[in-house]
């Protein structure tokens, strides 16, 4: 079987591990480790259906199972969450430090559903990440929208904040391949982005060189989603001048070390299948390492096919 086939098959059968068939244009987009042309795909296409390798309908593909239904429905669902998304994001956008503010994981995918959170993926001023989290929970606190234990559907999780000095996560990633980060980090949808996301995808070459027919100009015209790129606001502008210097990085380094004697003493944290890293200048909040799970879901739905 040929490269451009091979990548298809790795390309379907990671997105079929959250019951996702894809449109020929995102199978163009988040095509696996193998760049080509239009022109050559359609015809990939066409032969691995032909052959029975994969499966087409209603303008779908897919493996094994079809789940085009289940698909319309997510969406369905996913377009409510988004202008929730939209709106509240609007207000956090407005708060101190923030630099870009990006939907991750499920809803990123348009792959909500009725019990689906808001992953949010933060990016702050340098060495304000707990500073700007702080505030970013006290926030969503106050006015009921923070993802809790026991209340999770349409509530905004704060589980990964960066600042714009840390934007390269090469080194969170697994080895051989890490397909979940890959397509974590191509499916990321800023909804706030002051002039920092165009940056923050060129430094993390690992995506890049994993899909390379992935553009952010082609991302966007599948997945266009509105963008708030100004946030003007005088509170912002207000707390960012008196806590800019040595003031704010008193509290920042008090605040990081609140953070991590808390999260490391949860009993979730202390698992090995945990994931959370808690830095000066990045933060991942998710108990539950998911990534090599993945990985041997993704290598099982390939193996039978691609022979």
């Amino acid at each position: 079987m040929n490269s451009i086939k091979t990548a298809v098959i790795k390309t379907l059968a990671y997105f079929e591990i959250y019951d996702i068939p894809l449109k020929k244009e995102e199978i163009f987009i988040f095509l696996f480790n193998k760049k080509t042309s239009k022109d050559e795909l359609n015809i990939a296409l066409g032969e691995l259906v032909a052959i029975g390798k994969i499966k087409f309908e209603s303008g779908y593909y897919f493996l094994f199972n079809n789940h085009i239904n289940k698909r319309l429905e997510k969406i369905n669902t996913s377009r409510i969450l988004w202008e929730k998304a939209q709106k509240i994001c609007t207000k956090l956008s407005k708060l101190p430090f923030v630099k870009m503010i990006g939907v991750c994981h499920g809803l990123a995918l348009d792959n909500a559903t009725q019990k689906s959170d808001i992953d949010l993926f933060i990016i702050t001023s340098a060495k304000r990440i707990y500073f700007s989290r702080i505030i970013l929970w006290l926030y969503l606190t106050i006015i009921g929208q923070k993802e809790t234990r026991t209340k999770k559907y349409a509530r905004f999780s704060l589980g990964f904040i960066i600042d714009e000095n840390s934007l390269d996560l090469t080194d969170f990633t697994i080895k051989p391949v890490d397909p979940l980060y890959i397509y974590m980090l191509a499916n990321l949808t800023p909804i706030y982005d002051d002039n920092i996301y165009e940056t923050f995808v060129n430094k993390n070459k690992y995506l890049l060189k994993n899909l390379p027919n992935f553009t952010i100009e082609r991302r966007n015209k599948i997945y266009c989603n509105k963008l708030l790129e100004k946030s003007n606001s005088l509170f912002k502008s207000f707390v960012e001048y008196i806590f800019s210097g040595f003031l704010g990085n008193i509290i920042e380094n008090l605040l990081f070390k609140i953070h991590l004697n808390h999260e490391l003493n949860l009993t979730e944290n202390q698992t090995k299948n945990s994931h959370v890293v808690i830095e000066p200048q990045r933060l991942k909040l998710h108990a539950i390492d998911m990534r090599k799970s993945i990985y041997s879901k993704w290598v099982g739905k390939i193996k039978p096919i691609d022979t």
